[in-house]
């Protein structure tokens, strides 16, 4: 039986402090840690006039493309980085940053590549419409929004990308409707072409401890089971069952070796492991 992964951070940064050598903080609620798990791997499916539609728990994106996976997800949080990072953004809706500056904070080195990658996300992000059926009006956390799109205007130029949240959104990542969270800064530097595992399962650790703030025996164990439902670029124990029944080599072996990915930021350690 899947059972605990328990985590130390080297540095846990106090949730109040806005940054320090490993850290950064993102402004999230439940709307935009729902969004980090969109990946076409699972509930999706084609629309009409080239669109596709992607799923997970309440949220649901419309967009024009053939994916969404982590590296839409990690530049999604990027940009909710610079975000929090503005001042006065509860009443400047747009986040602005220079391709070098973007390299700089994911160690990137290839500047050609960079800028294509970057252009064809941005490309991307104009059309993405997305709904949020969860929450209530009275978590003023949580609240729904029907489809719409996220930004009002995005563009590259001159070195320099540039996202302006629609009014709607703005005002749903205000600090009245989203809270801050310490975001490790190797969720910016891993490769999610490479590595979207590390990628799914560091997200999901950080928020765990987020939301468990207070009560260590929570907020330093996760059920391997948990982690994995939040990790949409493994196939599901059933999916491997169904196929070639490989779940070694195409579950087990993976979330070890993204685990150790991630042993430079957590002191971890897997105890009881198994799958279903």
């Amino acid at each position: 039986m899947a059972n605990q992964v328990t985590n130390t951070p080297h540095s846990a940064p106090s949730p109040v402090k806005l940054s320090n050598k490993s850290y950064d903080v993102i402004l999230q609620n439940n709307a935009t840690n729902q969004i980090a798990q969109l990946n076409t791997k699972r509930h999706t499916k084609k629309l009409p006039l080239g669109q596709m539609q992607v799923s997970f728990k309440d949220i649901t994106a419309l967009f024009k493309g053939d994916k969404l996976d982590a590296l839409d997800a990690q530049l999604f949080d990027y940009i909710l980085i610079k975000y929090s990072q503005t001042s006065n953004h509860d009443n400047f809706p747009t986040v602005t940053f220079k391709l070098k500056e973007y390299m700089h904070d994911r160690k990137l080195r290839d500047a050609k590549s960079a800028r294509k990658t970057l252009r064809k996300e941005i490309t991307k992000f104009a059309e993405l419409k997305l709904s949020y059926s969860g929450g209530n009006y009275k978590n003023k956390y949580d609240y729904p929004f029907v489809i719409q799109n996220i930004f009002s205007k995005t563009g590259y130029a001159n070195g320099t990308a540039f996202f302006t949240f629609t009014p709607e959104i703005s005002a749903l990542l205000s600090t009245d409707h989203a809270m801050l969270m310490p975001y490790h800064r190797l969720l910016l530097e891993i490769n999610t072409n490479r590595e979207p595992t590390a990628w799914y399962l560091f997200r999901k650790i950080l928020l765990n401890k987020r939301t468990n703030f207070g009560n260590s025996t929570r907020a330093d164990r996760m059920k391997i089971s948990t982690l994995l439902k939040g990790c949409p670029s493994l196939p599901t124990y059933e999916e491997v069952m169904a196929s070639n029944r490989h779940v070694d080599d195409r579950i087990i072996q993976p979330f070890f070796k993204a685990i150790e990915r991630l042993s430079d930021a957590f002191e971890g350690q897997v105890q009881n492991v198994g799958v279903n």
